[in-house]
């Protein structure tokens, strides 16, 4: 369905010759056993193709989603290191050719039933046909999902008796209304089914107009791992949490510190543009179409904090996010918003503490 795998004997093999990567990690002694290695070696290689040549550190930060029980780590990202600036593998990247059929490949919307569950999935191409879907349900649970990688948290967080028996699953990835990012004015514009890693690397490109990205894209990378950040959109993280309250949300926190407005698709084919409170009390089925985080100005105290059991890959214990504006003559406090979760069961706006702020 135009899409296209690489695993870690597309990249080579003994017949045929060893990939750039293959040859660093076992020059370096960075495999024993071998069962990680061709995660190791696949996550080197998305790395790569991002066209870039990274430092050191970089390459390190990569791995957060990277297990070994054998090597230590460091054999592995010595090996890796070579590819950095000034290494000795430093521009020795080679990409792989993908298939020719991919450039005239054209998708078609696609509809599949579970007989036995009743489960159903569809993949629209346009909102028009995603709103098709979404009317004529049935009774049946709507369900849109990006990458779905939230089923790896659901477990945690769902009910007893919780069943998906007769859910809608609709891939919306394929709608082109969801996508794109631009920075005005007004803020920076991201569609909903923009991922994360996307959203930090924008993020971070513009942070010199406005510091405070910096610290939001900071904070996103402490949310999961590279490669769930690579697929996972930033939307799906919050209508998990819009339908799992409990769930204590990093994304929903820091934007909701940053007083980011959404654009959300009703039933009734209207878009509403709402501020995340509102967002997480909606009732019925809408979807998510896109945020504005406004370009908080100099001047601007703009932090966020998170504690877990580890330093990524951990849902948080607390999260907290506070935005708060000075006087640029006197420093005296002009306005606040200090966002806190986990200290209830959901979304907190210490809002008493944020008045008590001003004029100091």
């Amino acid at each position: 369905d135009g899409c296209h795998i690489i695993t870690t004997q597309g990249l080579g093999c003994k017949d045929k010759g060893f990939h750039p990567i293959q040859s660093a990690i076992a020059a370096g002694n960075g495999s024993q056993c071998g069962f990680c290695t061709p995660g190791w070696v696949m996550n080197m290689y998305a790395l790569l193709e991002k066209g870039k040549t990274p430092s050191a550190e970089e390459i390190e930060k990569h791995f957060d989603g990277n297990l070994c029980r054998c090597t230590g780590y460091r054999p592995i990202l010595s090996s890796f290191g070579t590819f950095a600036k000034g290494g000795s593998r430093c521009g020795q990247h080679q990409s792989i050719r993908h298939p020719a059929g991919m450039l005239s490949h054209v998708s078609q919307p696609l509809h599949f039933v579970d007989e036995a569950t009743g489960e159903e999935w569809y993949r629209p191409l346009t909102l028009q046909q995603y709103m098709s879907v979404a009317s004529q349900t049935g009774g049946k649970t709507l369900r849109p999902m990006c990458a779905s990688t939230a089923d790896g948290v659901a477990k945690y967080v769902s009910k007893p008796g919780d069943t998906t028996n007769g859910t809608v699953y609709v891939d919306i990835s394929a709608l082109p209304e969801l996508y794109g990012m631009k920075m005005d004015s007004d803020g920076t514009f991201f569609g909903a089914a923009v991922p994360m890693e996307k959203v930090i690397d924008f993020l971070q490109s513009n942070s010199a107009q406005v510091p405070a990205y910096k610290v939001l894209a900071s904070h996103i990378k402490y949310i999961a791992c590279t490669q769930i950040r690579s697929v996972a959109s930033w939307a799906g993280n919050v209508m998990f949490t819009r339908l799992h309250p409990q769930f204590q949300s990093d994304m929903v926190t820091i934007l909701a510190a940053a007083g980011a407005t959404f654009d959300v698709l009703a039933q009734d084919s209207k878009v509403q543009s709402m501020n995340i409170t509102d967002l997480l009390a909606a009732k019925g089925d809408i979807l998510l179409m896109s945020m504005v985080i406004p370009k908080i100005p100099l001047g601007t105290v703009f932090q966020t904090f998170k504690t877990a059991q580890r330093h990524v890959f951990a849902h948080a214990f607390v999260n907290f996010g506070a935005s708060i504006a000075l006087d640029s003559k006197t420093g005296a406090v002009k306005s606040a918003r200090l966002m806190i979760a986990g200290a209830t069961q959901t979304l907190l706006e210490a809002s008493g503490a944020a008045s008590a702020l001003l004029g100091r």
